[in-house]
């Protein structure tokens, strides 16, 4: 069905009206809260639910039933098994299975945040997304406190905040 030029006419008059609005609203004084009765010694603990250990001994990775040993470090870009395989890599969520070395997957997570602006897929929204949430849950139930991953979080929440996920169908 054809839309009239009349009627095509009153869509871009919207939109204009639209982006006026949106224009004027960013000049007007942002909402303010209160961050007054925030503490940092919080307690929140997520229980383990990974059944299944995906990082195994000798830095060996099993996704999607396909297992790879790195020689040293994890390859954040590897793509012998295809593009899924490596987002599950990616999204870090080992972090949080039952068996697990704290010191090692420590190690790790800063060898990533380290080798994260190399990173093919890892900076896509989704993975940043649930990387984020696990890394999260790992360090809030080891208590670990460590600037270089708060600022890692940091960053990469700025970088969604900045960059929406436009190639979802």
């Amino acid at each position: 069905k054809r839309i009239s030029w009349a009627k095509w006419e009153s869509y871009k008059v919207g939109i204009f009206i639209l982006f006026i609005f949106y224009k004027i609203r960013s000049f007007l004084p942002k909402k303010k809260y209160n961050t007054n009765n925030l503490s940092a010694n919080y307690s929140l603990k997520w229980p383990v639910v990974i059944k299944k250990d995906n990082v195994l001994k000798n830095n060996s990775f099993e996704f999607l039933n396909l297992k790879y040993s790195f020689k040293d470090n994890p390859d954040w870009n590897f793509l012998e098994y295809g593009t899924l395989w490596n987002y599950n890599l990616n999204y870090l969520e080992f972090l949080n299975q039952k068996k697990f070395n704290k010191k090692r997957f420590t190690k790790i997570l800063k060898n990533y945040i380290s080798n994260k602006k190399e990173s093919i897929f890892g900076c896509d929204p989704y993975p940043i997304s649930l990387r984020n949430i696990n890394i999260l849950k790992f360090i809030l139930n080891n208590k670990i406190k460590d600037h270089l991953i708060d600022k890692s979080i940091y960053e990469d929440y700025m970088l969604l905040y900045n960059n929406f996920e436009f190639h979802l169908q």
